[in-house]
This record gives structure tokens, C-alpha cells and sequence, in this order.
């Protein structure tokens, strides 16, 4: 980190060995938003679909039950995503 005697609170961060990152996934329907789910590991297709399957689907299902079986997700709904790797893995 550097500071000067002009701005002697204004930092910058030069380097750092392990930069702290964290993904973080929320979703907008019509009705509602969808608070955000923070993945603090390496995203890949694996916790990709893990975060899916385990948060992203029983929202889904909460809020949109299928008439069927209401711990699916209703057909009605149109899922995107744009393309990041981990989607594809």
C-alpha cells in the first residue's frame, strides 16, 4: 500500500499474494428479486451447479412452485446466463 504526505489517507494497494475474490449470484423476475448468493471458492461448473441445484432451484421453487410438484420450479420460467466458463464445465 502507498500513501503520500499530500493524501495521507488515500491508499493504493500495490500487491497482494492471495487476493480475496468472491462470486456473487442474484436473479430479477417480473415479481421479485432474488437476494444475492455469495460463493467465497474457486467457481467452476462443479459449485456452479452446486450453488444451482442447492439455493438457485429451492428459491425458484418457493416462489414459482410447479402445479405438479411444488418443489420443482414452474415451466414458466425463462433461466439466463451469460457466458463464463463456469457455466460450460
Amino acid at each position: 500500500m502507498i500513501c503520500t504526505r499530500e493524501y495521507p489517507h488515500w491508499m493504493r494497494e500495490l500487491h497482494t499474494q492471495n487476493p480475496e475474490k468472491v462470486n456473487v449470484w442474484a436473479g430479477i423476475t417480473g415479481e421479485n428479486i432474488i437476494d444475492p448468493f455469495f460463493v467465497d471458492v474457486n467457481l467452476n461448473g462443479r459449485t456452479y451447479l452446486a450453488l444451482l441445484q442447492n439455493n438457485v432451484i429451492p428459491t425458484m421453487a418457493i416462489l414459482y412452485p410447479a402445479e405438479g410438484n411444488p418443489q420443482l420450479a414452474g415451466n414458466a420460467i425463462w433461466f439466463q446466463q451469460d457466458d463464463a466458463p463456469a457455466h460450460y464445465e
